[in-house]
């Protein structure tokens, strides 16, 4: 009886290896299969020189499946397959990424797509692929940084479908401010912080003392500065500043006006620069004196012109000074159109407006 047993187990055993060995050897060949027809996918789009997917080779692939080149899942697929180098596919590369997908022909890796973007745009994954897209735009060996234009460009791509309201006005303050020519990999990964843990716009938990890079102290700074200005036009629609250029700023809060471009991007830039010279908040009493002259100075529009209309007048004071001192504006701005006129004194020179300042 009891070599029976021992010789039934010992049968037992043997069916159980020979079925787990028929199972290996299965799946061995039917990932054998799988690979070979990966492989001959790559082929049907590496250069036969260099056994390279290149760029050549990457756009007639977004053209079978039917996506731009800049398509951001072209990014995804080449962060799933670790790319290292731009525009360009190993035939490693492809295997990794194609295998994880479980796509071994076209239709299958075009299926693959919207399931890939759904797994990087999860949270666990998403920062990874935030790092990912910076590294893989440095294309030259030991480059540290890239180009204004194209952070723009991959901000747009990487951050624009989640993060709208941040990327514009990024993206428009890299392009008018003058302090930086170059971002790297600190500047863009702290972008990335600030979108997930600072409220847009109000920006209520930015805190420069965090260890923030500079170039995001100084957004914040000139967003603070374009939603006080935007206070201040609370109301106001189509200001004339001259007979020429009509100067209205686009409310970050929202409730933004009609503008045409160039005078949008003239007053932009020109807030710009006067705030480069003056990093701290404009409201403080230290900073708004110059402001207010400033503001005098830059409706001077002609050469040698030293007064400005009356109407240009209580217009900018309604701009620059109405939501600080809101009675003493009004009662001013009443006393210009109705006396002034009156005498027929059509223009304030500088001292005037500054006299004013000194009133309250």
């Amino acid at each position: 009886m009891r070599r029976s047993a021992a010789s039934l187990k010992k049968k037992s055993d043997s069916i159980t290896s020979s079925t787990t060995d028929l199972f290996r050897s299965a799946s061995s060949k039917a990932t054998t299969k799988e690979m070979d027809r990966i492989d001959h996918l790559f082929n049907q789009y590496a250069n036969t020189s260099s056994n390279l997917i290149d760029p050549e080779g990457i756009e007639e692939l977004c053209s079978n499946l039917e996506v731009p080149h800049t398509d951001i899942r072209i990014l995804m697929l080449a962060w799933k397959m670790k790319s290292e180098k731009q525009g360009y596919f190993t035939q490693e590369e492809w295997r990794r990424g194609l295998k994880a997908l479980r796509a071994d022909t076209l239709n299958k890796l075009k299926k693959a797509l919207p399931e890939l973007e759904k797994e990087v745009r999860r949270q666990s994954n998403f920062a990874d692929f935030y790092a990912y897209a910076f590294r893989y735009c440095l294309t030259e060996e030991k480059q540290k940084s890239i180009d204004i234009e194209t952070i723009c460009q991959l901000l747009e791509i990487v951050m624009g479908s989640t993060f709208r309201p941040q990327v514009d006005y990024f993206v428009e303050y890299l392009k008018i401010q003058n302090d930086y020519k170059v971002i790297n990999m600190d500047q863009w990964m702290g972008f990335y912080r600030f979108c997930n843990e600072i409220s847009f716009p109000e920006m209520t938990e930015y805190n420069p003392e965090l260890a923030w890079p500079l170039v995001l102290d100084n957004f914040v700074e000139w967003i603070r500065l374009l939603r006080w200005f935007a206070e201040d036009l609370n109301g106001i629609r189509g200001l004339e500043i001259d007979k020429h250029v009509s100067i209205t700023v686009e409310i970050v809060t929202g409730n933004a006006k009609t503008v045409d471009e160039q005078s949008r991007r003239r007053m932009l830039i020109d807030l710009s620069s006067w705030h480069s010279t003056c990093p701290t908040p404009v409201r403080r009493q230290s900073n708004f004196a110059d402001f207010y002259a400033y503001a005098f100075r830059y409706c001077l529009t002609e050469e040698k012109q030293k007064n400005i209309d009356i109407e240009t007048m209580c217009q900018l004071l309604e701009i620059v000074m109405g939501y600080t001192f809101r009675a003493q504006v009004d009662y001013f701005v009443e006393y210009l159109k109705v006396y002034v006129r009156e005498q027929q004194d059509l223009s304030l020179p500088h001292h005037a407006n500054k006299q004013f300042r000194g009133i309250h």
